[in-house]
């Protein structure tokens, strides 16, 4: 589900800021590779923005300093799986 998961935060990163615009970012994102948050420049309302949009997506509701502290896109992916599995498998 991981390739599946990472193209959902992607979309979400790029609704909310576009940052598939940006070749220097699009890139790496696109070739499978990790990128921080810190660069992509994500105002308060941005984050609000990715964060509403995998709540949709997903039908799960995330916290804003766990997502936060998943600094990368990797590390929200893992994260987001963590999240769903609790969901499905609730107590494991």
């Amino acid at each position: 589900m991981t390739d599946r998961m990472r193209d959902i935060v992607i979309a979400a990163l790029d609704k909310a800021t576009g940052i598939l615009n940006n070749a220097d970012l699009a890139r790496p994102l696109l070739g499978g590779h990790d990128v921080a948050f810190d660069q992509f420049e994500m105002d308060s309302l941005s984050l609000f923005e990715v964060i509403m949009e995998l709540e949709e997506r997903l039908g799960l509701e995330l916290d804003a300093d766990a997502v936060v502290a998943s600094v990368s896109v990797a590390g929200l992916v893992s994260y987001l799986e963590a999240r769903i599995d609790a969901k499905v498998l609730p107590g494991a």
